[in-house]
């Protein structure tokens, strides 16, 4: 892959190509992608969308830090960890749905990103690490009632609705 550089253990080191929208691939060189290394698309300002091949089970520290024109994440339903800032300073990032079997999210992980007004948590998060969504400023947490993203929520005084929702259902297409 001419864009990608990356271990043979295939985790993707770094972005080097312009595209606007990038396609993580299920596999590099015949081995599964598992991991987006740390700092991998660190001020990529350029980047509009990312989707995500099926198997990244891992994205690393700031993996995608001040990714500024970033607006669309579609994650990989293997996700298990986001660790801290990976998602930091994505100030164009209006929703995100975090996939079923998701089990951790870093510190920090979506800090300053402004513009985020939905984050679908499911009830697999047994950990948020502090200030997970700082300064998130018209945030409201989409979550399973009597989940670990509901009391951290609670916790941290942020807005919350649960997944079942009535008003949720109409707005989704």
């Amino acid at each position: 892959m001419k864009d990608f550089e990356y271990t043979q253990s295939t985790i993707i080191t770094k972005y080097t190509g312009s595209d606007k929208h990038v396609d993580i691939p299920v596999k590099i060189g015949g081995i599964l992608v598992t991991e987006i290394g740390k700092s991998a698309f660190h001020c990529n300002s350029t980047i509009e969308s990312v989707w995500f091949g099926g198997n990244v089970k891992i994205i690393r520290a700031g993996a995608f830090w001040f990714c500024d024109s970033l607006k669309e994440i579609i994650l990989p339903i293997a996700l298990e960890e986001i660790e801290m800032t990976a998602f930091g300073g994505c100030i164009k990032l209006n929703e995100i749905r975090l996939p079923d079997g998701l089990k951790k999210i870093g510190e920090l992980s979506f800090l300053e990103c402004y513009s985020l007004y939905l984050a679908y948590i499911p009830a697999s998060v047994y950990e948020i690490g502090k200030d997970a969504f700082d300064k998130c400023l018209n945030l409201t947490l989409v979550v399973e009632k009597d989940s670990y993203a509901e009391e951290y929520a609670k916790e941290n005084k942020l807005n919350y609705i649960y997944n079942d929702d009535p008003e949720l259902q109409e707005e989704r297409p």
